[in-house]
């Protein structure tokens, strides 16, 4: 019998090397019990957000489908990655890839056309900030670098990530209470196209759609340097001047949103039907993932470490984990000491400048024993042994050795199994609610069927 395609999903599920194998909850931890919404942004947001993805899958309790197969996320936890590059939509770390509904890609087929009649296209918020001398015609793939097509782009693609986004923090807000915060941390980078172009606008679209559902967010960005990107040895020439460039008006126009209030100014755009004006930061907390060292020198495998770094901390932020000794790297115990922080640094450090110097900077390194794979290991030594036994198979020989051994003769154990036997009665009709509800009625019903077989027995 040939094995169905399920089935075959399922044994392939178990199977190691893709990422599978044998768990126990006993080594796994409970995620905080609040939505948590993880936002990765452009290629290298992307590239984060499933790092997180895997870690995620590896440290914590999963949910379970209605169907009863196992999630490969807390119930409380969605990712959504918003990138232009059609080459992401396949991306593997680790046999971890993205689902359907947790990748966006934002379409460029019309860029080129849609930017040259945007005066009708777009509304005059929009219209504001599209440079008039974009030369669109050489991007063929993804923003091309370009920070405003990637702008263009979110702007053109609005009403597919609103309607994905609105999907899914009604999905996480569900049955929830307005009181309850909505953690939301969006990875980009700042040198590219598609990141630095839209790290920005999508946190003002989360808050205002988390806002209609009557729930308040908590913004917190996780943004590479452009020294992350730079940490590629084969990037040089004008490609990386252009990245250069990039971080460093994407930077600007951070630091300039981050102190709006203090700047007496307000972020007003439309997106589709969606208006937003506000006098708020884009995010409520902002750590900036730089590749280098105290010392100014990049560290080993640059971009490999920023995002384990990112995703080390957004596990140990989301972790509900027993306090010790008043101590605790929670979420929200990490905010609750960001206030005194901010005080102390201002106190202690004259700002010459009307600029925001108080960003957040993340490092995080862990030391775990690895009970799943010593699981594992145990499992697969334990099947391995078995796997030789099964194949001892024994000759005519060995089996009338053992009947001897036991003084018994071969004919007369053949006679003996292949007598009629008492037929075993059918449990069948006792459903769970009947074990549930009237467990009584099942133990009288196997013990009178154990009664009868040994009856049965004991009269031959």
């Amino acid at each position: 019998m040939k094995l169905s395609a399920e089935t075959k999903a399922e044994l392939q599920a178990l199977d190691f090397e893709y990422g599978g194998g044998v768990s126990t909850s006993s080594t796994r931890t409970d995620v905080i019990d609040k939505p948590i919404l993880i936002v990765g942004l452009g290629g290298t947001g992307a590239e984060a957000l499933i790092r997180v993805k895997k870690a995620i899958s590896g440290h914590f309790k999963l949910g379970t489908s209605l169907s009863g197969r196992k999630m490969d996320k807390p119930p409380q936890v969605e990712y959504m990655a918003i990138d232009s590059d059609d080459n992401m939509v396949n991306l593997n770390y680790s046999n971890t890839t993205f689902s359907q509904d947790e990748f966006l890609l934002l379409d460029n087929a019309n860029l080129t056309s849609i930017y040259k009649n945007r005066d009708t296209v777009f509304k005059n918020s929009t219209q504001n900030w599209i440079a008039s001398n974009l030369r669109l015609q050489q991007v063929k793939h993804g923003a091309g670098g370009i920070r405003q097509a990637g702008r263009l782009l979110l702007t053109i693609n609005s009403n597919r990530v609103i309607g994905m986004l609105t999907e899914k923090i009604n999905r996480l807000t569900t049955n929830r209470k307005s009181n309850d915060l909505l953690y939301v941390f969006i990875m980009a980078g700042c040198a590219g196209g598609t990141g630095s172009g839209i790290f920005i606008d999508v946190p003002y679209i989360i808050r205002k759609i988390a806002e209609q559902r009557g729930f308040e967010t908590e913004n917190i960005g996780m943004i590479f340097l452009p020294d992350v990107t730079l940490s590629d040895s084969m990037i040089d020439g004008s490609a990386a001047l252009n990245i250069k460039a990039n971080g460093f008006a994407a930077l600007k126009e951070l630091d300039y949103l981050m102190n709006i209030e203090r700047n007496g100014d307000f972020f007003e755009q439309t997106y589709a039907d969606l208006e937003i004006k506000t006098e708020h930061p884009p995010y409520d907390l902002c750590h900036l993932v730089s590749a280098k060292d105290e010392q100014g020198k990049l560290v080993s495998s640059a971009k490999n470490y920023c995002m384990n770094v990112a995703a080390e901390t957004i596990i140990n932020f989301i972790a509900s984990e027993e306090v010790i000794d008043g101590q605790s790297y929670t979420i929200s115990s990490y905010l609750s000491n960001i206030e005194n922080n901010k005080a102390a640094f201002i106190m202690t450090h004259q700002q010459k400048q009307p600029v925001n110097y108080i960003y957040n900077t993340v490092g995080a390194a862990s030391a775990s024993l690895p009970m799943e794979y010593l699981l594992n290991y145990l499992t697969w030594k334990m099947f391995s042994e078995l796997d030789s036994i099964t194949g001892n198979s024994p000759i005519l020989e060995n089996t009338k050795l053992t009947l001897e051994s036991f003084r018994i003769d071969l004919q007369s154990l053949e006679r003996a199994l292949g007598e009629d036997k008492p037929k075993p009665r059918n449990f069948s009709q006792y459903d769970y609610t009947v074990l549930q509800q009237r467990p009584e009625i099942v133990e009288d019903a196997v013990k009178n069927e154990l009664s009868r077989l040994k009856d049965y027995y004991m009269a031959k």
